[in-house]
C-alpha cells in the first residue's frame, strides 16, 4: 500500500474548511449601518459590528443575515448560541451562498441541529452550483467519503478541481492526494506535485509536508533533500507532527551521512593541483562584480534642488525625542525616528520606536475608525518593521474607507514589490493604472517589476529556454511598456514619463543581454558580459542619445539619474573605463541626498568598484571600497559590510585581517552564514582542511539549501584524496543550483580525482 496514503489517511477525516466563506457580493446601500457592521467585522471589532447591525434593516439583508449568524456561531459580539446561528443562517440561505454553505457545515457537524449528512450535502450542492469554494471542496469530500452521497471519486475530483482552480488550498492538497494514490484519476505524481505545491504556496501545512515528502523520495520531481527540508520545516513551524517527525528522521539521516564523512589520511597533492584548489576557494568566494544598476521610482521625480544631509544625524533623533517627551502620543515621531533608526541599521532601537508607533496608530483608528490617512501610517509602520503582510492589511483598510486613496495605492504596490509577491505587485500596479491613469506614480514600478520577475525566472530557466522565451522577444512587444507609451504619447513633452519609458526599455534590455553573466556562474568574465545582437545595439545607441540630450534639459535639474543610465549603458556595452566615468559624475551631482546613505550611494559605489574589478584594477576597487566606508559615518555596520571588508582582505590573501572581519560580523549576526563560509575558506587557503570541514558542518546547520557549502565540503574533500564523498559533495552543489558544466571541468574531471 502507498506510503503516503498510510500517513495521510487520517488527515483527510479533518479536510473540512473551518473557516468562514467570504463575503458574498450582495448590493447593500453604500452609507447604511449594514455596510458599516461588515467593515466593523472584518476589523474584528465585533461589539461595533452588532450594534450597527442592531440599528439598520441589517436583519432583512440576506449578508447582515448571514454576519449575524457568523457572530452567533463564532461568539464574536454576541454570547456564542449554535441554535440562533443556524436560524439566521437559514434566514440568509435563499439569496446567500455563504449562509447555504455555512448551513451545510453545521448539518455536517450537528452544531445546533441534528447531525444530518444528507441535508448537509443537500445545502453545500446548493452553494457549491453557485461557484461557492467552501461549498465545492466540502461537497467532494463527501462524494469521496460516501456520506450522505453514493460514494463517487470522480465527482469528488470533478469538485476539487473547481475550487483548485481557484486557490483554494485544500482542495488543491485534496487533489494532490488523488494524484497520489490513483484515487478516481490515473496516478500521476508530477500532477500530485504540482497540487501539492500549489497548495503549499498558500502555507497549507498538510500540503508543504506532502510536498516535503514528494522531493525527499524523487516522487514526481527532483530527488532533493535540502528542498524536502525546507518544506518539512514550513509545516513543522504550524505544528504539524508527521512533518515534525519526518524533519527530524531526515535531518538524522543527512547529519549520520555526514558524520561518516571522516577525513582520511591525506594523501599529498602536487603543487599545482594544491595551488589549484585554493584559487578555486577564491574564485568562489573572493572579490567579485557587484555591478547592480538599481531602478528606482525617484529617478523620473522632479526634483528641484539637491539636499546634502549627513548620512545620520542624532542631533535630529535627539530632537525629535524632546518632542515626544512634551506629547507622549504623538505616534508621527515614534515613527520618523524608528524610521531613522532603521536606516541606520540599529534594529533593536528601530523596533521599539515602532512598535510604540503601531500601538499609538491603532488607538488613533480606533478613535477615528474613518480615517484613511490613520491606516496609511499604520501601515507605513509595519513596512518599515518588515510586517509586509500586516502592512498590505493596513492600505486595504485605507482604501475600503477612501477609494481615492492615492498614498495607500501606491504604498500597497511597494509592499508588494518589496515582499517579492510579483502576483500582488502586477495586481496593485493594473489597479493603479486604472483608478489614477494619469499618475506617473501609477506606472512607476514597472521597470522593477520586470527586473524582479525576470531576474527570479531567468535564474530558474535552462539557458536554452531563456534564449528561446527571452532573447528572441522584441522590447515593443511587452504589454506594460505599450502602456506607458500610450502615457508618453497623451502627455508629450513630460520628461517623467520620456525617463519612465526609456528607463523601462532599459530594465527590459537588461533582462535581455545578461544571460551571459547570469548564468556563468559565481564569477564573471570581462572579456564577455553580455550578449549583444544588433537590435541590441541600435537600441543601446538610441538610449545614449536620449540620455544626452537630457544633459541639456533645464527642467532635469538634478542630473544624478542621467550619468547613472549612461553609465548602465556604457557597461551594457562593454565601455567599462567609460562606464567609471559616468558613476563618477553621477556621485559628483548627488553626494547624499537622503538621510540615509544605503538608499542612494551604495550600490553607486558598488558599481564603480565593480566596474575596476573588471578591468583588473584592484587598486582602485580597494579605494572605492574604502571610500564607501568612509562616507558611512555615524551608520552602524551590517554584517553584510564587514564580509564586504574581509573579502577584500581575502582577495589580497591577507587571511588574519579577513577573519577578524568575519568575527566582527559574527559578534552583530551570530549565524550569519557568509562569515562562516569566509572563515571555512580561510582555513582551506591555509591548509586546515579539519577545521574548515567543521565550520562548514556548522554552517550546514544554518542554511542546509547553499550550493557553496557543498562545493567547499567537495574541495576539502579532494583535499583528502576523498573521491567518493568529494562526488557527492559536487552532485548535491549540482543539485542545489550550481552549473553542472563548470563543477564537471574544475572539479569533477580532475586528473587526480580517480583514486
Amino acid at each position: 500500500m502507498n506510503k503516503l496514503f498510510i500517513i495521510l489517511v487520517s488527515i483527510i477525516i479533518n479536510c473540512f474548511w473551518l473557516g468562514l466563506s467570504a463575503q458574498d457580493k450582495i448590493d447593500v446601500p453604500k452609507n447604511s449601518f449594514t455596510k458599516k457592521a461588515i467593515d466593523a467585522y472584518e476589523s474584528q471589532k465585533y461589539d461595533t459590528a452588532y450594534s450597527f447591525i442592531l440599528k439598520d434593516s441589517a436583519l432583512h439583508y440576506p449578508v447582515g443575515q448571514y454576519y449575524l449568524g457568523m457572530m452567533y456561531r463564532n461568539g464574536k459580539g454576541v454570547k456564542h448560541d449554535d441554535s440562533l446561528a443556524v436560524f439566521w443562517y437559514r434566514k440568509a440561505a435563499e439569496k446567500h451562498t455563504g449562509a447555504q454553505s455555512s448551513l451545510g457545515w453545521m448539518y455536517r457537524k450537528g452544531y445546533g441541529v441534528r447531525k444530518n449528512d444528507s441535508i448537509a450535502a443537500i445545502w453545500f450542492k446548493k452553494a457549491s452550483d453557485s461557484g461557492n469554494v467552501n461549498a465545492q471542496c466540502n461537497l467532494g469530500v463527501m462524494y469521496e467519503m460516501g456520506e450522505g452521497v453514493v460514494k463517487n471519486d470522480s465527482i469528488a475530483v470533478s469538485l476539487y478541481k473547481k475550487a483548485a482552480e481557484k486557490n483554494y488550498s485544500i482542495a488543491q492538497f485534496n487533489l494532490g492526494l488523488f494524484y497520489s494514490n490513483n484515487k478516481g484519476v490515473a496516478q500521476n505524481d508530477s500532477l500530485a506535485v504540482f497540487w501539492y505545491t500549489k497548495s503549499a504556496n498558500t502555507g497549507y501545512s498538510n500540503a508543504q509536508c506532502n510536498l516535503a515528502w514528494m522531493y525527499e523520495n524523487g516522487k514526481g520531481i527532483m530527488k532533493s533533500d535540502s528542498m524536502a527540508i525546507i518544506f518539512y520545516s514550513l509545516s513543522a513551524k504550524q505544528g504539524n507532527e508527521s512533518a515534525k517527525n519526518k524533519l527530524n528522521i531526515l535531518n538524522n539521516k543527512i547529519n549520520a551521512l555526514h558524520s561518516q564523512n571522516k577525513i582520511k589520511q591525506k594523501v599529498s597533492l602536487s603543487r599545482k593541483d594544491t595551488l589549484y584548489l585554493k584559487q578555486k576557494v577564491h574564485d568562489y568566494f573572493g572579490l567579485k562584480a557587484e555591478m547592480n544598476f538599481t531602478f528606482s521610482n525617484r529617478d523620473v521625480s522632479k526634483e528641484t534642488k539637491i539636499k546634502h544631509d549627513v548620512p545620520f544625524n542624532i542631533k535630529q533623533v535627539n530632537k525629535l525625542e524632546k518632542k515626544i517627551q512634551g506629547n507622549f502620543n504623538d505616534a508621527d515621531i515614534y515613527l520618523k525616528i524608528g524610521e531613522l533608526y532603521k536606516y541606520n541599521y540599529n534594529n533593536i532601537m528601530s523596533q521599539k520606536y515602532l512598535f510604540k508607533a503601531i500601538e499609538l496608530y491603532k488607538e488613533r483608528v480606533s478613535a477615528k475608525p474613518d480615517s484613511a490617512s490613520s491606516y496609511d501610517k499604520l501601515g507605513n509602520a509595519y513596512f518599515y518593521l518588515g510586517n509586509y503582510k500586516e502592512a498590505m492589511l493596513q492600505y486595504d483598510f485605507a482604501i475600503k474607507i477612501d477609494s481615492n486613496d492615492s498614498v495607500a495605492k501606491i504604498c500597497k504596490a511597494i509592499n508588494a514589490l518589496y515582499s517579492f509577491d510579483s502576483v500582488s505587485t502586477i495586481s496593485c500596479i493594473k489597479q493603479n493604472i486604472i483608478d489614477m491613469p494619469d499618475n506617473i506614480k501609477s506606472y512607476d514600478l514597472i521597470p522593477l517589476y520586470y527586473l524582479l520577475t525576470g531576474y527570479s525566472t531567468i535564474l530558474k530557466m535552462d539557458s536554452n529556454i531563456y534564449l528561446k522565451n527571452v532573447k528572441n522577444k522584441t522590447i515593443d512587444e511587452l504589454y506594460y511598456l505599450g502602456l506607458i507609451k500610450t502615457m508618453l504619447d497623451k502627455h508629450k513633452g513630460d520628461i517623467q514619463f520620456e525617463l519612465l519609458y526609456n528607463i523601462t526599455r532599459q530594465s527590459l534590455l537588461f533582462l535581455k543581454v545578461t544571460q551571459e553573466t547570469l548564468m556563468s556562474g559565481m564569477e564573471i568574465d570581462s572579456s564577455k558580459l553580455f550578449i549583444i545582437d544588433q537590435k541590441d545595439k541600435e537600441e543601446l545607441n538610441r538610449l545614449e542619445i536620449f540620455y544626452t540630450s537630457c544633459e541639456k534639459r533645464k527642467d532635469l535639474p538634478n542630473k544624478y539619474s542621467i550619468y547613472k543610465w549612461l553609465a548602465s549603458v556604457n557597461y551594457i556595452k562593454g565601455d567599462l573605463k567609460t562606464t567609471i566615468y559616468f558613476i563618477n559624475k553621477a556621485i559628483k551631482q548627488k553626494p547624499l541626498s537622503k538621510s540615509t546613505f544605503e538608499d542612494n550611494l551604495s550600490s553607486d559605489y558598488d558599481n564603480l568598484a565593480g566596474a575596476y574589478y573588471l578591468i583588473n584594477d584592484t587598486v582602485n576597487y580597494e579605494k572605492t571600497i574604502d571610500k564607501k566606508f568612509k562616507l558611512r559615518t555615524n551608520i552602524n555596520y551590517t554584517p553584510s559590510n564587514f564580509i564586504e571588508k574581509a573579502k577584500l582582505a581575502f582577495f589580497h590573501k591577507n587571511y588574519d585581517r579577513a577573519k577578524l572581519f568575519c568575527l566582527d560580523a559574527l559578534s552583530i549576526d551570530e549565524n550569519f552564514i557568509d562569515a562562516h563560509i569566509c572563515l571555512a575558506a580561510i582555513d582551506i587557503c591555509k591548509n586546515n582542511i579539519k577545521s574548515a570541514l567543521t565550520r562548514l558542518d556548522k554552517a550546514y546547520k544554518i542554511k542546509p539549501d547553499s550550493e557553496i557549502i557543498f562545493l567547499y565540503e567537495g574541495i576539502c574533500f579532494l583535499f583528502n584524496n576523498d573521491s567518493t564523498n568529494a562526488n557527492f559533495c559536487f552532485q548535491k552543489a549540482i543539485e542545489l543550483g550550481a552549473l553542472k558544466e563548470n563543477i564537471t571541468n574544475e572539479f569533477i574531471n580532475m586528473s587526480f580525482f580517480s583514486d
